[in-house]
């Protein structure tokens, strides 16, 4: 009986760490575009010249998407580690990734 429970534990902690790890990567996405709009915006601002937009754009983008994947990595091994750790530190480090997210996506979207 004990053992069954512990099976269904760790099937528990499985699907939570990975659902948070599949909304940490569904923000990632948003946040891809709203820094991208964030860095075309004060590209624009700087008016650093119009032959330069697009390897801003490019550049760029490319940095800001490895950025985010490899928070997406690290996010995962951290939640995969944490979720055997207990729940409470699991969600308190959910917590601190999600609001950096959500602060990067708030300022792409309506800084600008």
């Amino acid at each position: 009986m004990t053992n069954a429970f512990s099976e269904c534990e760790g099937v528990l902690r499985s699907i939570v760490h990975y659902s948070l790890w599949l909304i940490t990567v569904a923000l990632a996405v948003l946040d891809i575009f709203a820094a991208r709009h964030l860095l075309l915006a004060a590209h624009v601002a700087l008016r650093l010249g119009k032959w330069t937009y697009g390897l801003v754009d490019k550049v760029g983008l490319v940095i800001i998407a490895l950025a985010c994947i490899i928070l997406v990595f690290l996010a995962e091994d951290w939640y995969r580690r944490l979720a055997n750790a207990g729940w409470g530190i699991l969600l308190k480090r959910f917590a601190v990734v999600t609001a950096g997210q959500v602060v990067l996506g708030l300022l792409g979207w309506y800084l600008v």
